[in-house]
């Protein structure tokens, strides 16, 4: 590159303010630059900038740009974008939503967003779309069959695929950090055990972890259920056709009848993730035991697996980077307000435009697709 230009992340160093900052002088024309119409990355002029701020040194100018400034999404994924050499997909979902969870559509989402976001940077060099795609991801999990999919369809589009977890991906979500190709974590984030969720096809609506109905069933059918006591079985225990008998209006059977194969399954499915990319070279003992944590270790679904966990095992890393850093904390920050104001449940979006699921304030159920350009 030309020694009079630079990157906006260089420019920000160079003067002492924000990647946000910089790009705003460009837009303003305050500071002469250019953007590439096909990545719409910016190239700063070193020589403006230096003009400007030699100008700017007795007023407010670069001092006063912060308490102006008005962060919008698109600038805070361009900072991720460019600290992490990347082109951002985010995907944020509120937990505690009963439509936010992952799922089919959401893989369709996904592919209209990067078949409609201009050439990321840098280049292919495998003949795809994209060189490098992180997936900036925060999500209490969902179907595990639409997760996998999900990450095929990245890997359709680029050559690289790795993901950012600025709080927490669960379940499936775990799964899609684990088959990323790098993983980045902060003090904050978390993963948890990969517990399939069980969806009836007679009951849409209804769906199950698949460890819930295994603590239902020894519950219920063992030693210290209620079928214990009055039970005209000689072991005190009451037999299944009474247990599905008595529950049949609370339980769907296909639940009970496709539990263990759905445990079985992602246990596989994440042996698969961890030795093909997150452990990839790592000795079957140490990928036996990270398996284990993931899928047996603990019997809550909730559980937390931090940073300090995964380190133990070898899994991504820790951003230790002030400017990348910060990059994680902003865009986290501005998805969250951005949401919480207009009734988000769940966001999957790129620099360009979001693709929103809204929950309607005055029916909490009802959903409503809706896309934002930025």
């Amino acid at each position: 590159m030309n020694s009079d230009k630079i990157t906006v992340k260089k420019a920000a160093e160079l003067v002492n303010i924000t990647q946000h900052h910089v790009r705003q002088l460009l837009r303003e024309g305050k500071i002469g630059g250019e953007q590439d119409v096909e990545t719409g990355k910016w190239i700063v002029n070193k020589p403006s900038l230096l003009k400007f701020k030699a100008a700017d040194i007795n007023s407010q100018g670069i001092s006063g740009l912060a308490k102006e400034m008005r962060i919008t999404i698109k600038d805070a994924v361009e900072a991720v974008e460019e600290d992490f050499d990347c082109t951002v997909i985010s995907y944020i979902s509120s937990p505690n939503s009963p439509v936010s969870m992952i799922d089919h559509n959401d893989c369709i989402l996904l592919d209209d967003l990067l078949h409609s976001l201009k050439q990321g940077f840098p280049k292919s060099t495998q003949g795809k779309k994209y060189k490098r795609v992180c997936l900036f991801l925060h999500s209490g999990g969902g179907i595990l069959e639409s997760a996998i999919k999900f990450v095929d369809i990245i890997r359709q589009y680029a050559d690289e695929y790795i993901v950012i977890v600025p709080l927490m991906a669960k379940s499936a979500a775990t799964y899609m950090v684990l088959e990323a190709d790098k993983q980045y974590f902060t003090t904050l984030s978390e993963l948890g055990p990969v517990d399939p969720i069980i969806q009836s096809p007679t009951k849409p609506d209804l769906r199950v972890p698949a460890t819930a109905i295994y603590e239902f069933i020894n519950y219920w059918g063992k030693e210290g259920g209620p079928y214990q006591r009055n039970s005209t079985t000689d072991s005190g225990t009451a037999p299944m056709d009474q247990l599905l008998r008595a529950k049949l209006d609370e339980v769907d059977p296909y639940l009970l009848g496709s539990y263990m194969t759905a445990l079985k399954f992602s246990r596989e499915v994440i042996e698969q993730a961890l030795r093909e990319h997150a452990m990839k070279g790592k000795s079957d003992t140490q990928i036996e035991a990270a398996l284990d944590e993931f899928t047996k270790a603990h019997s809550s679904h909730g559980y937390p697996i931090s940073f300090s966990t995964l380190e133990r095992y070898g899994i991504g890393e820790k951003v230790e980077d002030e400017a990348r850093l910060g990059s994680i904390k902003l865009l986290t920050t501005v998805y969250q307000q951005f949401m919480a104001n207009s009734n988000i449940a769940k966001l999957i979006g790129n620099r360009e435009e979001n693709k929103n699921i809204t929950v309607m304030p005055t029916q909490p159920t009802r959903q409503t697709p809706t896309r934002t350009s930025l």
